[in-house]
């Protein structure tokens, strides 16, 4: 159905501060109620709301259950000021790292693959036809409460044939689709860190192709961008690139093969002077 593969942690809710280094939390969604959220030990980051920056870290020295949908975390030292009810935290030390490679993904409805985790994570060497979007990178403390800003993220050498974005779901903005789901998105705290989308080739039939949402450090570079006519375009977005919100973006080697639309780049609370874009690619301004 939505996803072969989903790798996420899960952010919980601030209802309470029952004393300088205690906080009442509570499991926000119904598919993650009951389980162990946490042990003396590990590492917890805080989460502001509306914006979805870290405010800071902390070492967990207690937990303990109250209920299947609420328990209580103590820390080591005192939990920061700014901390209040209704933000969030997250278990850091539970994070996996991922490596995806050499495989197939088809015959599935709305993703290829959904990535939220700060763990190293390396996609390469795939073949994605997924109905939807074939990447995305997601992570929120609003809804789902599947935490996980990425820090670390290769998606090389992967082949992204005709019916990638064929169908609209949830997220389906770009065939890589970078979208935190963030209130109030602040370009000078970025949610999402160092991605590398390089040496891929994409088989478009309309424009979208990457679109990226708070993100500190993306490079979309030598990929090969190849136009198809296999299906009709319909997609609202009319941009090959949209960033949102965006710093220290590179674009650069990347070719054009074939009429592909638009071959143009969107920026939205992006500063122009944050992205770096290659010459001799062919992007019409």
């Amino acid at each position: 159905m939505d996803d072969p593969i989903n790798v996420h942690g899960t952010s919980v809710r601030i209802i309470g501060r029952p004393a300088p280094g205690r906080l009442l939390c509570k499991f926000m969604h119904e598919q993650s109620t009951g389980m162990t959220w946490g042990m003396p030990g590990d590492r917890i980051g805080f989460i502001e709301n509306s914006t979805m920056r870290t405010m800071g870290q902390s070492v967990c020295s207690g937990y303990e259950a109250k209920d299947r949908d609420t328990f209580e975390v103590t820390f080591e030292k005192p939990v920061p000021a700014d901390i209040e009810a209704g933000d969030a935290l997250e278990n850091l030390t539970w994070a996996p790292e991922l490596t995806i490679r050499g495989c197939h993904f088809a015959s599935n409805r709305a993703r290829g693959v959904l990535i939220s985790t700060p763990g190293r994570v390396l996609i390469e060497d795939n073949r994605f036809e997924s109905s939807g979007l074939a990447i995305l990178i997601a992570g929120d403390a609003n809804y789902w409460y599947e935490s996980g800003a990425v820090t670390d993220v290769t998606i090389r050498r992967n082949v992204f044939e005709d019916p990638c974005l064929t169908s609209m779901y949830q997220f389906c903005e770009g065939i890589i689709s970078i979208y935190p789901e963030i209130p109030k998105p602040d370009p000078a705290y970025p949610f999402h860190r160092n991605i590398r989308i390089e040496d891929n080739e994409f088989h478009p039939f309309d424009y979208p192709v990457l679109f990226a949402k708070s993100v500190d450090g993306l490079a979309f570079s030598s990929n090969r961008l190849i136009r198809s006519l296999l299906f009709a375009p319909f997609h609202a977005r009319k941009a090959t690139v949209t960033l949102e919100a965006c710093r220290s973006v590179r674009i650069e080697g990347n070719r054009f093969e074939g009429d592909v639309l638009g071959k143009n780049i969107v920026l939205k609370q992006t500063a122009e002077t944050d992205v770096m874009i290659g010459t001799g690619q062919g992007w019409i301004r």
